[in-house]
């Protein structure tokens, strides 16, 4: 009994000891930077963060950290010293003073970090590939940044990506008064950018290029955000997406659900294969700066524009500008084109110009408003003496303008477009041989001019008796009321 007892002492008395001891040591002091210790727990190859005066590198395997002054020559370093691999950057504000050069293969990945480039007006993060698939094995991406700028450094140029074949992923950036955001150059595959939402942009949002030898192809842009102040001279030059090719053609590139606004165009597609989807563009910048919604340069461009809402707001304006002569261009469909502004009336605004092309409009609607006196729907000019034979079919369209012209060509074919007209005189100029159904409210006098004979005509409206129809063949008849059989 007594040796039990005395077990029982030896027991108690060494907790003691043990408890007395863990109380006399002292807890592990909780830095300001105890977040960034959690993110250590992740498979990155390099931290950054700060203290607020120092930038601290710290290497993912090794463990060892380095100090240094400017924050350019931390990133500079992790990138120089990484082959495949990823760098994470804090929840803090940072100063870049030099470009960051790195190559295909590292990601940087923010924690909402905040990158100030308010004092810098140059290339921020320059990325090169090989240009080649065959060494060009590794995803790079971008995500997780807060960017700012100065609206007066016109230069700025946020990221940069030359070459990369592989994918290349960009998403959840937010900016504002940044000049550029992000370009694209040569030969990338498959680009995906997403969640990129801004505003106060005065150059380029969204670039992509080829180059003399590489192509871009299969990017896509979606679900993106870029909006500037309305009627802001400040913004003259802006341009929401711009895609360039050169002796390369870009190819294959998505853009869809995004919204544009108060830029000076909206998108440029001087590439193929386009397609332009689920768009808001609002493409009016200054008071006096003309511009267009969606321009194609590109002499094929086969893609679709579709279920795009589009409003220009000022004179020479077109939603749709195909300024490509004899381009095999896109299909026109289901689209919103407005092309009216109560302040600033845009007389000679079209709703889609086509330099002669083969071009399919179908289900769309034109609001040309009551200012605008020389609007126009649709106008697609005349095909050149000895050039290919090119069409346009024009159909189920509802225009809401004063001068609903659909052609100013012999080769336009146009079936079951309805016109509610806004004016006394609307002209409507229709070409070759198709049914027409006229629809009017609230109009005392009509003039329809026909460069082919018509089909069948269908009237709709209480004043279907006062319209006056002129067949370019020869004559003039007035039309009563009536339906095809």
């Amino acid at each position: 009994m007594k040796r039990n007892i005395e077990l029982l002492i030896l027991v108690i008395g060494i907790f003691t000891i043990i408890f007395i001891t863990l109380g006399c040591i002292s807890k592990p002091e909780v830095s300001s930077n105890s977040i960034i210790e959690i993110n250590f727990k992740q498979p990155y190859s390099y931290y950054i963060y700060t203290d607020g005066t120092n930038i601290f590198e710290k290497n993912g395997i090794t463990g060892q950290v380095a100090i240094y002054t400017y924050f350019s020559d931390a990133l500079n370093n992790a990138t120089s010293n990484i082959n495949e691999g990823s760098i994470f950057i804090s929840n803090a504000t940072y100063v870049p003073t030099s470009e960051v050069k790195s190559h295909t293969g590292v990601s940087f990945v923010g924690d909402h970090a905040i990158i100030d480039l308010s004092a810098y007006d140059g290339t921020f993060l320059n990325i090169t590939g090989c240009g080649n698939y065959l060494c060009d094995n590794y995803a790079t991406q971008f995500k997780g940044f807060k960017v700012t700028g100065n609206i007066a450094n016109l230069n700025t140029l946020f990221l940069n990506v030359t070459d990369v074949a592989r994918s290349v992923v960009i998403q959840d950036i937010t900016h504002q008064y940044v000049a550029n955001m992000i370009k694209i150059n040569g030969a990338t595959f498959d680009a995906d950018i997403s969640n990129v939402n801004g505003f106060y942009l005065t150059g380029t949002w969204i670039n992509i290029s080829s180059s003399s030898t590489q192509r871009a192809t299969h990017a896509t842009i979606h679900n993106s955000e870029l909006s500037n102040p309305a009627n802001d001279d400040t913004y003259n030059n802006s341009i929401g997406i711009n895609l360039q090719s050169t002796s390369q053609d870009i190819q294959g590139v998505k853009i869809d659900s995004n919204w544009i606004e108060n830029v000076k165009n909206c998108i440029i597609d001087n590439a193929s294969y386009t397609t332009i989807t689920n768009n808001h563009l609002v493409c009016y910048a200054g008071k006096n700066t003309e511009g267009d919604g969606i321009r194609i340069d590109r002499l094929h461009n086969e893609g679709a524009i579709a279920n795009n809402f589009i409003w220009v707001g000022m004179s020479n304006s077109r939603c749709i500008n195909i300024s490509q002569a004899n381009s095999i261009a896109s299909s026109v469909i289901s689209n919103t084109f407005k092309f009216t502004y109560s302040l600033y009336p845009n007389p000679f605004a079209e709703g889609v110009h086509g330099n002669n092309t083969i071009t399919t409009i179908v289900g769309n609607t034109f609001h040309g408003g009551s200012v605008n006196t020389q609007a126009t729907g649709i106008n697609i000019t005349p095909r050149p003496s000895g050039s290919n034979y090119l069409a346009t079919t024009v159909i189920g369209n509802a225009f809401y303008t004063i001068n609903s012209t659909i052609s100013n060509s012999s080769n336009v074919i146009a079936i079951g477009n309805t016109y509610y007209s806004v004016g006394i005189n609307n002209n409507v100029n229709e070409s070759l041989n198709y049914d027409l159904i006229l629809r009017n409210h609230n109009l005392t006098a009509r003039n329809i001019t026909l460069s082919g004979t018509p089909g069948c005509i269908t009237m709709i409206g209480e004043d279907s008796l006062n319209y006056m129809l002129t067949i370019a063949s020869g004559g003039t008849t007035k039309i009563t009321a009536g339906t095809c059989s």
